[in-house]
């Protein structure tokens, strides 16, 4: 099948991958990378195995915005406007949800081992080797 909106597709190991990637896929090919997908307010939000975190509309699959980042961003949550990143060698990322203009930005050592979440409704920053970061 290809999914929500005709832009991607299920593989036969029931992932769901996006047919998007502006570094990366041949288009003769259509190639599909395997990555971390977030849907918000009419948006879906895609980082790919290559780097690339982008924005889509929902219903059409038009790209909206990409954010290029030098390695597989593992990471990746909506909340309060912002789609928030974990991209390695650059540090933890609060991007707008429309734009995809860097509003938010704090450097770690491994960003790989970053993950956000919610805590009394306001997003933080938790590292699996101890650390915390407040982004709220």
């Amino acid at each position: 099948g290809t999914g929500p909106g005709g832009w991607g597709e299920m593989t036969a190991s029931g992932d769901f991958c996006l047919r998007h990637s502006a570094k990366s896929v041949d288009p003769a090919v259509g190639r599909v990378f395997p990555g971390v997908l977030a849907a918000a307010e009419g948006r879906v939000y895609y980082a790919s195995a290559d780097g690339e975190v982008a924005a889509f509309d929902a219903a059409t699959g038009q790209a909206a915005w990409t954010f290029a980042t030098p390695g597989f961003v593992a990471r990746l949550r909506v909340h309060g406007g912002r789609v928030w990143i974990a991209a390695p060698r650059l540090g933890l990322f609060g991007l707008n949800a429309k734009t995809g203009a860097v509003e938010w930005k704090e450097e770690v050592g491994d960003a790989a081992s970053w993950t956000p979440f919610l805590m009394d409704g306001k997003l933080a920053w938790w590292s699996s080797e101890g650390g915390f970061v407040p982004a709220e």
